[in-house]
C-alpha cells in the first residue's frame, strides 16, 4: 500500500490554530514529505519541506506561486487562482 508524499490542507475558518500543530505532528510520523496548510483567513500559505533538514516552514501569500518541494513540475499560482475564481462568480 503506498502512502501520500504530499498533503495540501485548507484551513476552515472555524478551527482553531492547535489544529495545524496536531496535523502537523500526524503527518510529519506518518512520512508524509511535504505538508502545505492554504489559510484563506490570514490570507497565507505554510509549506513544511519533510525532507529538509532544518523543516521550518515557508510562508507565502495568495499573490504567490508556490512551487513543491518535492515534485519539480508541480506548483500552484494562487494569484491566477483568485483572479479565475472571480470571474466565475
Amino acid at each position: 500500500r503506498r502512502r501520500a508524499e504530499t498533503v495540501r490542507y485548507i484551513r476552515h475558518r472555524l478551527k482553531s490554530g492547535h489544529d495545524y500543530i496536531r496535523k502537523l505532528n500526524l503527518y510529519l510520523g506518518a512520512g508524509i514529505r511535504e505538508y502545505w496548510i492554504i489559510d484563506p483567513v490570514k490570507d497565507q500559505i505554510t509549506v513544511y519541506n519533510f525532507e529538509e533538514t532544518d523543516s521550518a516552514p515557508t510562508y507565502y501569500t495568495f499573490m504567490d506561486v508556490v512551487n513543491s518541494g518535492i515534485y519539480d513540475d508541480l506548483y500552484i499560482d494562487f494569484k491566477e487562482l483568485l483572479k479565475k475564481q472571480s470571474t466565475d462568480l
